[in-house]
């Protein structure tokens, strides 16, 4: 948690993806975000994947399937 609030703190805009949601209902999102940036398609196209950075950092673990 305190990871991803540094990385975000300041942080203009974050640009956020989902799918359909899962049996139970819940949604897997994948978070991009770059500093200083507000646009949303720059954000997408060359943002820092949250996602995989914190897995990078051995902050989160790949779940299932």
């Amino acid at each position: 948690r305190a990871f991803v609030q540094e990385a975000v703190n300041g942080v203009p805009f974050l640009v956020l993806t989902t799918t359909k949601p899962d049996k139970y209902d819940r949604y897997l999102a994948d978070l991009f975000y770059l500093p200083g940036e507000a646009d949303a398609e720059q954000i997408n196209r060359t943002g820092i994947f949250l996602n995989r950075e914190l897995m990078e950092k051995g902050l989160a673990a790949r779940f299932g399937g």
